[in-house]
């Protein structure tokens, strides 16, 4: 975690994180640091008390804060050392622990919330502080990785003053129906067809899969008549996730199928948006059959989308492959191997910043998690899935996620809540049509 042991004192140790190299996140490596410590030294523990029958544990305390770091050196031996009352709260912390824990002050815990889980031990007197001290203890690492992942366990602040993008949004339907009606009046069709591409895609991020099915014939119709196979590909593609979004799975699974077909030859080469809408729609087939209950026919489809997606080598494309893969294995009911299918889907939207795309394995991973029983991993998760999509204006599936989420907390326990969230989901499926 590059922090730096700074003294060695009998059988403690003092080290320092953010200095003498910096770090933003100090805090969170800090205590990830101190719980692998922990987790090491527990092992150990296990082996020595087995065959010695002799126990160890250690203790560990986290403060943060200001310090005045020095260094001191001469041709043999150099010191660095940090020095202040931030390093003299850290040791009260580690006296005041108990073997086998680690215990951070508010200081600490302020910059790493979220990213660990902690159990409040209340306000401690400190010998040689006038005031109490708020402790906290370090249970275990959190599932979040990201700022916008903490700020999302601690409650995304609702977006205000947006009046003038929401206007310029509504600026831009306006002027795609006023090119609609250009188009219409000219009879040119092939700005036309450009004009329901857009259409479709607006209204189906927007949740409207109904008019997103109408653009999509309309653009379909044309591609048809001008044989433009490129737009071909984009109708039959929005068609078919559309129609699956409406419940039309026989309708879509025909759509999309066709499409595959379509895109096949194209597939093998290194390309980019061929190999992209192949993978897409191989995978939505993939979902189609799951809920169809076809899944050795799913599982053919994944199997095509990832061998695609991995020999194009691009990351969204190996990233839907690889999630709508695991949506296959979680409808199986095989957890096991949707978990790694999914967290590798989502640890790809963050470190490639595919955020239009993370709400689904965000959800996906949740649900998978909260039905193997790991309450604590997955409710960040499933509340990450819809609080993102309602950040970013994605409606499409809002309705879905919102429902992972309702059976998140019916497998917690909270029944109450559950409802009312699965009554949400049913508002928002009947809204979103």
């Amino acid at each position: 975690y590059e922090g730096t042991v700074n003294q060695v004192m009998g059988d403690g140790i003092m080290a320092l994180f953010g200095a003498p190299v910096a770090h933003e996140d100090h805090a969170v490596r800090a205590c990830h640091a101190a719980l692998r410590m922990q987790e090491t030294v527990g092992r150990y523990a296990d082996e020595l008390r087995r065959s010695q029958g002799i126990d160890v544990q250690i203790r560990v305390g986290l403060n943060s804060g200001e310090v005045v770091v020095r260094a001191i050196d001469s041709d043999l031996h150099m010191d660095y050392s940090a020095i202040g009352q931030t390093t003299h709260l850290a040791a009260r912390m580690e006296q005041l622990a108990r073997p086998g824990t680690a215990l951070m002050t508010k200081n600490t815990l302020r910059l790493a919330e979220g990213y660990v889980e902690v159990r409040p031990l209340g306000p401690v007197p400190v010998k040689g502080l006038a005031d109490t001290v708020e402790v906290f203890e370090i249970v275990r690492a959190g599932v979040v990785r990201s700022r916008l992942q903490a700020a999302a366990v601690r409650g995304l602040t609702p977006f205000v003053g947006r009046d003038g993008e929401l206007g310029r949004l509504r600026e831009v339907l306006q002027l795609s129906k006023e090119a609609e009606e250009f188009g219409a009046e000219l009879g040119d069709e092939s700005r036309l067809a450009r004009v329901y591409s857009y259409l479709v895609n607006y209204h189906y991020l927007n949740g409207q899969p109904d008019l997103a099915i109408d653009y999509g014939e309309r653009c379909l119709r044309i591609a048809d008549a001008t044989q433009d196979l490129a737009l071909q590909a984009l109708a039959r593609g929005y068609l078919g996730l559309s129609c699956h979004a409406q419940g039309q799975y026989r309708r879509a699974e025909l759509i999309l199928r066709q499409n595959v077909e379509a895109l096949a030859p194209a597939r093998g080469t290194a390309a980019d948006q061929s190999a992209i809408s192949f993978v897409t729609s191989s995978g939505w087939l993939a979902f189609t059959l799951a809920e169809l209950g076809d899944f050795h026919g799913a599982d053919a489809c994944v199997d095509q989308a990832l061998r695609v997606a991995d020999g194009a080598g691009h990351v969204y494309g190996q990233t839907i492959a690889r999630t709508l893969a695991g949506l296959v294995w979680l409808r199986r009911g095989h957890l096991d191997r949707a978990l790694g299918l999914l967290q590798s889907s989502l640890d790809a939207c963050r470190e490639k910043h595919l955020d239009v795309w993370r709400p689904l394995p965000s959800s996906l991973l949740g649900l998978t998690l909260a039905l193997s029983g790991r309450l604590d991993e997955a409710m960040p998760l499933l509340r990450d899935g819809v609080h993102l999509s309602e950040v970013l204006g994605v409606n499409a599936y809002l309705a879905l996620w919102t429902l992972h989420w309702a059976e998140g907390l019916m497998v917690a326990g909270e029944d109450e809540r559950a409802r009312e969230m699965a009554r949400h989901a049913l508002d928002l499926a009947g809204s979103h049509k």
